[in-house]
């Protein structure tokens, strides 16, 4: 992760534990980064359609390596929408299973309700998505050095991906193939993604004098 300047770069590697972790609420599983979407199934005028009802999620920096070497990733703002989601869980009036008794306890803390007239179930859908150590990513981000704050916790790495305000940052569970695909072949919006990130994070270090 071996010679590019800072600024915009495009990396493939895993997830590895920097400073600590955290829980995701509805499957209790120690992530990374989880985000929740709780949406009801609602009548507007002629139509029934999917209305988010609450949206939240929650992240801690973590170290993103390859065979050669590291760098600290603060996911804050990163565009998510190709993390794959983990769990789903619904509710409907009929024949369906209640909600799992921790997601009823995180709508009440989070005034979303999830019971209808006279104690009746709503149609819900309530899904999780989390990222765990030792998931492969493909990332797209800006590089800078890595403050002095950071380096308590960053196990060696040189340098920090995070958000940039007007630049790409993204994270992805998709190869570079599948992200282009879901783009429409607009191959631009994965801009040298086989290149760079078949260089590695030593490319990386190496810019900031690790080599």
């Amino acid at each position: 992760m071996r010679s590019v300047a800072m600024g915009l770069v495009e990396l493939k590697g895993k997830i590895e534990v920097a400073e600590s972790m955290i829980k995701d609420p509805f499957d209790d599983r120690g992530c990374v980064y989880w985000s929740v979407t709780i949406e009801e199934y609602v009548k507007r005028g002629k139509r029934h359609k999917w209305i988010t009802r609450h949206e939240a999620n929650d992240s801690v920096p973590f170290l993103f390596s390859d065979d050669t070497g590291s760098v600290l990733v603060d996911s804050r703002k990163a565009d998510m929408k190709n993390v794959k989601r983990d769990s789903q869980y619904e509710s409907a009036p009929f024949f369906s299973e209640e909600l799992p008794a921790k997601i009823k306890q995180y709508c009440v803390q989070h005034g979303v309700k999830y019971t209808g007239w006279l104690g009746g179930k709503r149609k819900m859908r309530c899904r999780t998505t989390y990222l765990e150590t030792d998931d492969q990513l493909y990332i797209i981000g800006s590089a800078r050095p890595i403050t002095e704050k950071e380096s308590v916790y960053s196990k060696g790495a040189k340098a920090t991906i995070d958000y940039k305000k007007g630049g790409h940052f993204l994270i992805s569970e998709k190869s570079e193939k599948e992200l282009i695909d879901a783009y429409g072949g607009q191959s631009w919006l994965v801009p040298l993604g086989i290149i760079l990130s078949a260089l590695g994070l030593g490319i990386i270090l190496n810019a900031f004098g690790t080599f």
